[in-house]
């Protein structure tokens, strides 16, 4: 990483450096030493790895107080961090959504109380741990056959909006024919990057 000399955010130099360790297609841990406090804001706010370390080494995570997983293609089957608050629920067999509106105020709970938020959780005076969750940086591809529900996609669509991930929307002729088909398990990728989440026809 280039140590810039330039001031608030780093100058020209720091921002190439940056844009250079994001180029790579992996993202597992990312390091910066700096004592410009804007350089290392703009820092956190702009590189692209799942464990970020300030001026400390950049391995030896510790469990539930720094969740251990990359971005990118660092990033493998469900991608929740290991030891982390997400880990347990990778390995469970999930019930059939019965309730939307109950999901939906779930839904809202969760993302005032975690998802939007930057949170320190283990308390420590030596050091801070933040977790924080990041949108994912392609679009997301969702599974669409006869099991699931007109809910199902509309909670989904919940939570691209709520979020800002990309998972535009599917045209509800297509939606409806794969609702409705029992011969065959179609794969729709939503990754039609011109329609918005919010276009929903």
């Amino acid at each position: 990483m280039v140590r810039s000399r330039s001031g608030s955010h780093g100058g020209a130099r720091f921002r190439t450096a940056i844009q250079w360790q994001n180029q790579v297609p992996y993202g597992l841990t990312a390091g910066l030493h700096s004592l410009d406090e804007g350089e290392c804001q703009y820092w956190i706010d702009h590189v692209e790895a799942g464990n970020l370390y300030l001026n400390r080494g950049v391995t030896g995570a510790v469990v539930s107080r720094q969740p251990f997983g990359g971005w990118k293609r660092s990033s493998v089957g469900p991608t929740a961090k290991a030891g982390g608050r997400n880990y347990v629920n990778c390995l469970r067999n999930w019930p059939k959504l019965h309730d939307k509106p109950a999901a939906l105020e779930e839904l809202a709970s969760w993302w005032d109380e975690f998802g939007s938020r930057a949170r320190d959780e283990a308390g420590l005076d030596v050091e801070v741990n933040v977790q924080r969750y990041r949108r994912a940086l392609a679009p997301i591809v969702v599974r669409i056959d006869e099991t699931t529900g007109l809910h199902d996609v509309e909670v989904m669509e919940a939570i691209a909006n709520l979020t800002g991930a990309t998972i535009p929307s599917v045209p509800r002729v297509v939606l409806a024919a794969c609702l409705t088909s029992s011969s065959r398990r179609p794969m729709i990728s939503w990754r039609d990057r011109h329609r918005s989440p919010r276009s929903a026809g």
